[in-house]
């Protein structure tokens, strides 16, 4: 075999690589929030959780007015890493 490299890497060695990148060194998972969305009756509720370990319950009738106000809070939390 001149001029060809030898695969040491099994399939199951490979496949396990492309399912977890981070095998590779090429991200860290870090939770940055946990949200929950909830529909009670007419009304949305949503629950955060900060990574930073701060818990916070937002409640609207209104869905999109929900979302604004989680985006916001996030916002708030994380600064201008969104």
């Amino acid at each position: 075999m001149i001029g060809q490299a030898k695969n040491t890497n099994s399939r199951k060695d490979l496949n396990r690589i492309a399912l977890y990148p981070e095998i590779r060194g090429a991200w860290m998972e870090e939770t940055l929030a946990s949200i929950e969305i909830i529909k009670e009756n007419d009304s949305y509720k949503a629950k955060i959780q900060s990574g930073l370990g701060r818990y916070v319950e937002y409640e609207n009738e209104d869905f999109e007015n929900l979302l604004q106000q989680v985006y916001e809070d996030i916002q708030e939390e994380l600064g201008t890493t969104i």
